[in-house]
């Protein structure tokens, strides 16, 4: 015998479950068994066991649980196994051998381990330990507010655990086997230093090199803003070893490692299956059936439809193997599906997705979009490289699953067209699909084998009811049971509902609660003539009418809710109570089985159960209480979000809020606290702006102007574009101008942030004339800003400073001048007025308040910044960018980061520092990867190629200018494809290449002077004088020489005038204007190459 607490309580004997009893005595068990071989006292275990609410007998209670376990214990045999219960002063006692008790054996082997010297045996040892959890401790029948009574800090104990299996995997060589399990690791503890040592060491050693300094820099930003902390020295010399590509890091294990694992191996393997129900029961055929959408060998999925014919495009380019589970609802389709799955998820190493498509709710199903979108990001996807067409998510969706071995789960979708983007292709991927349509349509075209799933039978019926009243009640009223199981029409969800009635009311009989159904059958037959559901509703009535009136309205309320779930706080503005109340009402719902938890602190609901909610609602409920319960809710969702957004931006305009204050109001400290509520409701309030409630259309629009700036941090374009037309189609609606504009401004810029220019300019002059028309001056300030911005990225630099300057003529407050100087600053860089740049920002710094706006402090630093490079003052360049990336880190502003980790490498280069250059561009490109930041793809990449350059790898800089010209040409970049021509001809002119090069130099050339670009002007006529005189072209290069430095000087960008200067030197042979050169380049702090023809990139 064996007994398990990682995970459900379990007696084991010969590796098969005996009963131990219902869940009181599971508990008990349990805590005895954690407490091996030490009396625990009965008050103690009453503590524990009842926690605040003990039935009004607690120590007969703890006798009769005490007995019942006894007689279950000796009918198995425990003695035998060494296992005795017994009293024990005013306690009680378990005795046995720890190594039986699966927590006790994990200790033991966890010592085993510290104390072995062999690497091979403790990799065993730790693995032997970490197989014994099955899921975490006690399961479902314990909280974590009882496990801390019990061990405290147990959680970190457990965490040190596998920080030590994961490192002897580490020594073992198994790097890439564990970067998944390190990844969701990292995300659940993000602020252990250890965990992040682990993978930053994983990551390089798995050729990851990039991303192992990514996972530095957010581990250091993480510590600093949420606990104020700089990493620790042993973090530190990992990330400087990282940097040297120190070769201690690659050290070999001192066993010969496995084999490296498949490519795929590195690949994010989502695991997004909820948890089985544990009280599944039956359906052996059914589960048999579903075994036959795979192979006969078992090792891969196969696509042979009924009668051995292939499904339509079962091959290389069509949907894999399809399986429908169709039934009624609450019939057990997502538990049958769910259990399967669990069962054969190891023949999907590639992983398993899973989303409830809630084709069945109350609110909007989900689309296909969002379902991508959430598949996309399990995938690895950062999210803002997540496309918001639909054929553009699906192509990206389809490359990225294409040839794994994938489970994809898609419950409760109400038609074909819902699913079959979302459908894995080729046969190495299966799609199992939950409906309580026939989805007659997949059938006939993607090949789907469908299950029909019928009811249980009345066996199974009645072994569910005594899995959860117990088998003792059950036996001895089994004619009662039966009737029972045939009233609830053997439908498990009604018989659950049933089950948690009688569990909640053990002095009840049986038959008595089946009188009570079978009363409320009749009732429910003459109200809903012909209602298939009717078994359900008279369960749902049952439980409903037996809740205390706090409860019952609770319970009717939540059906209001817009989102798939609520936090107990949103429970409790929804009912208009305090916290203790909601909580307490949610906790007794659980109870019931009218709700789940399917994550701690958040409810959701059947959607069955949701519909019943809402229907009750509409019974019971004044129609005014009702309509006041949605509209608490939503007001508060939208103040909440409002305060977040302030907290987030504080200086971005927003449209008014309604006057008075919001019960409960929700405070956000830090930028942390802010993005973290905005992040777990994210999917509640783009529900709630999809469905506001009647009498008050505002709330759409207030929420989703809120919630602008967090999408843009995030770039979350699908959710942005959905929340944002949704806003439009509401205001147009009730005639709201002022919300109108809005709405075409958050269009605009959610349009901008993909670089789709001619969209943003559209939404932004719509936005404008409505501005001009109902004068909304501030609004027209804000939309010329972003205008004049927009046209800067676009290349129309001058009609961007235009616009700029335009905004600057209203009346303004400093805040909002100092934005907009920001942005004119950068244009006045780009124009070639580099003085009149830096003190135009240097005015926009001096007008912000102390401690304030840190996410416009930061940018502003970041664009000076660039003025000092520009101007010839790397040094200075490199401080202020270090400034500016201090200030964009702690606000979570990723668009900064990358903008200033860009513009300092491009310092550091040119003061010769190529280590920390190359440090800050990885760094960067991994981010704009990870976010998806559109505008700096090609400043990166560029910036990354030059440091490539420097460092003598030609081939490889001219490819990455390349794929920077072609960035830039797809983003309608064309300032950024100018430096990247420029670039790449100075790099083809390195290995000879001078065709090439003076192609390049000669179109860049002409680019910058249509955009009038004067630095990049005088820079392509630098490159190009160069190309010429490699090519014996002396007067060419003269003429170009002398053309590039009256520019030079006009702008007075130094460091262009020094490398002008050389050129013109080694064409000419006047050794005065190499002095000069030299000179300029001593004054500012940049090496000098030494040689006869020091060229250099400009």
């Amino acid at each position: 015998m064996e007994l398990r607490v990682l995970g459900t309580v379990e007696a084991v004997v010969h590796g098969q479950p005996i009963d131990i009893g219902q869940r009181m005595e599971r508990r008990l068990l349990g805590l005895l068994a954690i407490y091996l071989g030490r009396t625990v006292d009965t008050d103690r275990l009453i503590g524990l066991l009842w926690d605040t609410e003990p039935p009004a007998r607690p120590r007969s209670a703890v006798q009769v649980h005490v007995s019942r376990i006894r007689k279950r214990l000796a009918a198995a045999g425990a003695e035998r196994h060494g296992f005795a219960l017994s009293r024990s002063g005013d306690g009680y006692l378990l005795t046995g051998e720890p190594d039986r008790v699966d927590l006790h054996r994990f200790r033991l082997l966890v010592e085993r381990a510290a104390k072995t010297t062999d690497l091979a045996e403790r990799v065993g040892l730790h693995r032997a330990a970490h197989a014994l959890d099955r899921g975490g401790l006690f399961g479902e029948i314990l909280n974590d507010r009882i496990w801390e009574r019990i061990w405290p800090g147990i959680d970190a104990a457990f965490q040190d655990a596998a920080d030590l299996r994961l490192a002897a995997e580490l020594e073992y060589g198994r790097h890439h086997e564990v970067l998944t399990e390190l990844a969701e690791l990292v995300v659940r503890y993000p602020l252990r230093e250890r965990l992040a040592e682990l993978q930053i060491l994983a990551l390089y050693r798995a050729g990851r090199r990039a991303e192992a300094l990514d996972a530095h820099q957010r581990i250091s930003r993480r510590l600093q803003a949420e606990l104020g902390l700089a990493p620790g020295e042993d973090l530190n010399r990992l990330h400087l070893a990282v940097l040297r590509d120190d070769p201690v890091l690659l050290l070999e294990p001192a066993e010969p490692a496995p084999a490296p694992a498949p490519a795929a191996e590195a690949r994010d393997v989502p695991r997004l299956l909820p948890a089985s129900i544990a009280d599944f029961t039956g359906r052996a055929d059914q589960l048999a059936a579903l075994d036959a959408l795979l192979t006969s060998d078992g090792d891969a999925p196969a696509g042979a439809a009924p009668g051995g014919a292939s499904p339509a495009g079962a091959g290389s380019g069509g949907a894999g193997p399809v399986g429908v589970i169709a039934g009624i609802g609450g019939v057990g389709k997502t538990a049958l599906g769910l259990r399967w799955a669990h069962q054969v998820r190891d023949r999907f190493p590639d992983g398993q997705l899973y989303v409830n498509l809630h084709g069945y709710s109350t609110s909007a199903p989900l689309r296909p979009i969002e379902a991508l979108a959430r598949f996309l990001r399990a995938l690895g996807v950062p999210p803002g490289q997540i496309p918001v067409d639909l054929v553009e998510a699906v192509d990206l969706y389809r490359s990225r699953i294409a040839g794994r071995q994938l489970l994809v789960f898609l419950d409760n979708a109400n038609s074909a067209e819902q699913v079959r983007p979302l459908l894995p292709v080729g046969a190495a991927g299966l799609a199992l699909i939950t409906s309580r349509d026939r989805l007659s349509g997949l059938s006939a075209h993607e090949g789907a084998r469908r299950l029909h799933l019928d009811v249980l039978s009345g066996p199974d019926s009645v072994a569910l009811l005594a899995w959860i009243v117990g088998p003792g009640r059950v036996a001895a009223e089994s004619e009662a049971a039966a009737e029972l199981a045939g009233l609830c029409d053997h439908l498990p969800l009604a018989l659950r509902i049933s089950a948690a009635y009688l569990a909640d009311r053990p002095g009840l009989a049986i038959a008595d609660h089946a009188a009570e159904l079978r009363a409320g059958n009749r009732l429910a037959a003459l109200e809903v003539d012909g209602d298939e559901q009717s078994s359900v509703r008279a369960a749902f009535d049952l439980s409903y009418q037996s809740l205390a009136p706090r409860a019952a309205r609770l319970f009717r309320l939540l059906g209001l809710a817009p989102g798939p779930d609520l936090t107990a706080t949103a429970a409790a503005q929804l009912a208009g109570t305090d916290l203790a109340e909601a909580s307490e009402g949610l906790e007794r719902l659980t109870a019931a089985h009218l709700v789940e938890v399917p994550t701690p602190g958040r409810w959701t609901m059947h959607d069955l159960v949701r519909a019943y909610a809402r229907e009750r609602s509409e019974a019971d409920e004044e129609p005014a209480d009702r309509a006041a319960a949605e509209q608490r809710l939503h007001l508060w969702y939208g103040d909440a979000a409002h305060t977040a957004a302030h907290v987030l931006h504080p200086q971005m305009l927003r449209l008014p809020r309604p006057s008075g204050p919001v019960t409960g109001a929700a405070a956000f400290d830090t930028h942390a606290q802010a993005l973290a509520w905005l992040d777990a409701e994210r999917v509640n309030l783009v529900a709630a702006i999809a469905s506001p409630p009647a009498g008050l259309p505002s709330v759409a629009w207030l929420l989703a102007d809120s919630l602008r700036g967090y999408f843009w941090l995030r770039k979350l374009t699908v959710d942005w574009f959905a929340a944002a037309e949704a806003s439009l189609a509401a205001a147009t609606a009730a005639g709201e101008p002022r919300a109108r504009t809005a709405a075409h401004l958050s269009l605009s810029l959610a349009n901008a942030t993909l670089s789709r220019h001619d969209r943003a300019l559209e939404h932004g002059r719509t936005a404008l004339v409505l501005s001009r028309a109902h004068g909304f001056t501030d609004y027209e300030v804000v939309l010329l800003a972003n205008r004049g911005r927009i046209l800067s990225e676009m290349g129309r630099i001058e009609e961007g400073a235009r616009t700029l300057e335009s905004a600057l003529r209203f009346d303004l407050t400093p805040q909002v001048r100092a934005s907009i100087l920001a942005n004119l600053g950068l244009a006045l860089l780009e124009q070639g007025q580099l003085h009149r740049a830096a003190a135009e920002l240097s005015t926009a710094l001096s007008l912000l308040p102390a401690d304030e706006l840190d996410n416009v402090r930061a940018s502003l630093l970041s664009n000076l910044a660039r003025s000092y490079h520009q101007l010839g003052r790397p040094a200075l360049a490199v401080a202020t960018f270090g400034r500016a990336l201090a200030l964009a880190r702690g606000i979570a502003s990723v668009d900064t980061v990358v903008s200033a980790l860009s513009g300092r490498a491009q310092a550091h280069a040119e003061l010769g520092h190529l280590d920390p250059a190359l440090a800050d561009l990885l760094e960067g490109t991994a981010l704009v990867r990870e976010h998806r930041i559109v505008p700096l793809e090609a400043d990166v990449e560029t910036n990354l190629a030059d440091v490539r350059w420097r460092l003598g790898q030609f081939d490889e800089a001219v490819a990455g200018h390349t794929r920077a010209v072609a960035v830039a040409v797809g983003n309608a970049q064309p300032g950024q494809r100018t430096v990247a021509l420029i670039r790449r001809a100075a790099a083809s002119g390195a290995l000879g290449r001078t065709g090439e090069a003076l192609e390049d130099a000669t179109a860049a050339l002409a680019l910058a002077r249509e955009l009038r670009y004067a630095v990049l002007e005088a820079q392509a006529l630098t490159e190009r004088a160069r190309i010429h005189l490699v090519r014996g072209e002396s007067d060419l290069a003269v003429v170009d020489g002398h053309e590039a430095l009256r520019i030079h000087r006009t702008t007075g960008h130094l460091l262009g005038e020094a490398r002008t200067l050389e050129v013109l030197a080694e064409a000419t042979g006047d050794g005065g204007q190499w002095r000069s050169a030299r000179d300029i380049l001593a004054e500012i702090g940049v090496p000098v190459t030494e040689g006869d023809s020091p060229l250099q990139v400009p």
